[in-house]
C-alpha cells in the first residue's frame, strides 16, 4: 500500500509529532510512506529511513494580494503533480490550510483524500477565506479524521459516515534511550513541576506564572521547567520577574526527546487557554506522571481522569490552578496515587490500537474506490 502524507513542515508540533509516529509505524510494517511538506526545513523528529521525503519549498508569502492568489494556484499544480508522482493509495493532509489545498489539488484524481483537525475550530480561527473554502472543500473528502469529541462536533454539518474520531497515538516509550541531560539550573535535589508547549497566548504560561505567585514561598523545594520556543519568550520571562519568580522558573527552550526528562519530573501542568488533543499531556501521564490542567477546548476532560490521575481546573480559573497545583505539590502520597494510574494511557493511545483504527478507514475507503 502507498500512503502520502501532506503537511506544512516537519517542524516541532503536535500535528508533526502524530504524522511522524504514524509514518515510522506503517513504514516498518513495509508500507510505502511518501512525505510531502510545503517547507524545505528538515524534519524535527525521527522518521523511519523507508519514508521518502519530498520537500517542495512552497512556503514563501507575498504581501500582495493578487501575488498571495497566485502563489495558492501555482502550490496546488504542485502538490497535484508531487501527489500523482507518488502513486498513492491513500493521501492524508494535516492542518486547515494544507487540507484545502490537498482536497483542490486531488480533484477528479480516483485517491481518498484524509483529511486531519487538530485544533479545536470555535478557538482557533483561520481567516473568513479558508473557512469558507474548508466548508466547500471538506465535503469531497472521504474522511474528516477529528482528533476529539469536541473538535468533531464543529462539524456537524457534515453527514457521520465523512466523520470519524481518533485520538492521537502516544510515542513508544524507548526505555534503553532514557538517559538524561538535565537543563541548566536542573537542581536533582528538588521536586520539578514541568509545562511544556509553544510559547503563543493559546497555551496560557501567563496564566501558569500568575497562579503560581502566591504559592511559590510555601514550596522554595520544587522548579518550574517550561519547554519551548515562540514569540512570548522574552514577554513571559518579563512577567516571571515582574512577578518575582526568576530562580524558581525556567525556560529552557525547545527539548527533541521529552521522555527522559518527564521520568525525572514530578507533576506536570497544562495551563492552554484552548486545545485541539494535548499530545504532551498524553506523554506526560504515559511517562507515570500526575497532571493538573484547565479543562479548556475541547479534549483535556477526554484525557484526564480527575481524582484518578490528575485533577481539572475550570478554563482561566488562576485562583482554581493555584489551589490544584497547591494540593499536589504538598500531598506526596496523592501525587503517587494519581502516578500509578496514569500509565494506564499507554494501553489505550498506543500506535498499535489507534493505527488500526486508521487502517479499518482506510479499507473501507479502499472498497469503496474499487
Amino acid at each position: 500500500m502507498n500512503i502520502t502524507f501532506v503537511i506544512r513542515s516537519m517542524l516541532a508540533g503536535g500535528a508533526q509529532r502524530v504524522l511522524s509516529i504514524l509514518a515510522n509505524h506503517w513504514a516498518g510494517q513495509g508500507k510505502s510512506i511518501t512525505l510531502l511538506s510545503f517547507d524545505s526545513a528538515p524534519s524535527f523528529y525521527t522518521l523511519h529511513p523507508d519514508v521518502k521525503i519530498i520537500t517542495l519549498d512552497l512556503e514563501k508569502r507575498s504581501p500582495e494580494t493578487w501575488q498571495r492568489v497566485w502563489d495558492n494556484y501555482r502550490r496546488i499544480r504542485i502538490l497535484r503533480k508531487n501527489i500523482i508522482a507518488s502513486k498513492p493509495d491513500l493521501v492524508i493532509s494535516f492542518l486547515v490550510e494544507i487540507n484545502v489545498q490537498t482536497l483542490l489539488a486531488c480533484r477528479g484524481l480516483s485517491v481518498p483524500v484524509f483529511v486531519r483537525e487538530g485544533n479545536d475550530p470555535t478557538m482557533h480561527r483561520v481567516g473568513w477565506i479558508w473557512e469558507t473554502l474548508r466548508s466547500k472543500t471538506y465535503r469531497k473528502a472521504h474522511k474528516v479524521i477529528s482528533v476529539s469529541n469536541g473538535v468533531d462536533r464543529f462539524f456537524d454539518w457534515l453527514p457521520p459516515e465523512k466523520r470519524q474520531v481518533i485520538y492521537n497515538p502516544v510515542q513508544p516509550l524507548d526505555l534503553e534511550n532514557v538517559d538524561f541531560d538535565p537543563p541548566e539550573d536542573w537542581d536533582s535535589k528538588k521536586k520539578h513541576l514541568i509545562g511544556m508547549g509553544r510559547l503563543v497566548p493559546q497555551k496560557g504560561f501567563d496564566l501558569l506564572l500568575r497562579s503560581l505567585k502566591p504559592i511559590f514561598g510555601r514550596f522554595n523545594d520544587w522548579q518550574v521547567f517550561i519547554f519551548g520556543e515562540g514569540p512570548s519568550h522574552s514577554n513571559l520571562v518579563a512577567l516571571r520577574d515582574e512577578l518575582g519568580l526568576q530562580g524558581q522558573v525556567f525556560f529552557p527552550g525547545l527539548i527533541q526527546n521529552p521522555f527522559p526528562m518527564l521520568m525525572q519530573s514530578d507533576l506536570f501542568v497544562l495551563p492552554s487557554r484552548h486545545e485541539g488533543f494535548v499530545n504532551v499531556l498524553c506523554e506526560a501521564k504515559a511517562c507515570g506522571l500526575p497532571v493538573v490542567s484547565f479543562d479548556c477546548p475541547s479534549s483535556p476532560s477526554e484525557i484526564v481522569r480527575p481524582g484518578v490521575d490528575g485533577l481539572l481546573v475550570p478554563p482561566e480559573d488562576v485562583e482554581g490552578l493555584t489551589s490544584a497545583l497547591s494540593d499536589l505539590m504538598e500531598d506526596s502520597d496523592l501525587r503517587q496515587s494519581f502516578s500509578s494510574r496514569a500509565k494506564e494511557i499507554n494501553l489505550w493511545l498506543n500506535v498499535q490500537r489507534l493505527a488500526k483504527q486508521w487502517e479499518r478507514l482506510i479499507d473501507q475507503s479502499l472498497i469503496h474506490r474499487d
